[in-house]
């Protein structure tokens, strides 16, 4: 007796191999999306270590350390709030309101006092941070309060910083509220 065949292994060998082929895509995407992730936060972190970095260099610039004698632009003697002013100039910013802090006003060029802010290492001599885009910068704010049972006003400062990662779309700001 004579049998036919009737071709069945060859659309069935293609489903298979569409359908391996749609594992393999599906994989690649997932790689590829698993990779931005991945470079995304390395770019976070490396924006956040940065302004990190700046703070502590405005915390250096508070207690004068590294401070250069030769320095064209005068140095910070932080007694009080002496050298600030509401114009934030040299990166030195009073406000005799609590209604009004840097992040909130403008500048010349609306972007939130950021051209009165200080260069990472401007006033510390440390070296640029590499790996980012732009150096981090930071300005401090003098805040003068006169505790309930003080026998007078008490100064605090609140650092303002602000990094980028690798990239400018990176941006991390902190703020710290720091006590001489």
């Amino acid at each position: 007796m004579k049998t036919t065949q009737q071709g069945a292994v060859l659309p069935i060998t293609l489903i298979l191999m569409v359908l391996m082929t749609l594992v393999g895509l599906s994989t690649m995407s997932t790689s590829v999306m698993s990779e931005r992730m991945a470079g995304n936060y390395n770019n976070v972190n490396v924006a956040f270590q940065a302004t990190e970095a700046a703070l502590r260099d405005a915390e250096q610039d508070l207690r004068c350390e590294g401070c250069r004698d030769d320095d064209a632009v005068p140095i910070h003697v932080i007694n009080g709030l002496t050298g600030f002013t509401d114009t934030c100039r040299a990166g030195l910013c009073y406000f005799n309101t609590t209604d009004k802090e840097v992040l909130e006003d403008n500048d010349t060029n609306g972007d939130a006092l950021y051209d009165q802010f200080l260069t990472y290492g401007g006033k510390t001599d440390v070296d640029a941070i590499t790996g980012t885009a732009q150096q981090a910068k930071y300005i401090i704010e003098g805040k003068k309060v006169w505790p309930p049972g003080a026998a007078g006003w008490k100064y605090y400062y609140v650092i303002t910083a602000v990094g980028n990662g690798k990239t400018v779309n990176s941006k991390s700001i902190l703020r710290e509220k720091y006590i001489l």
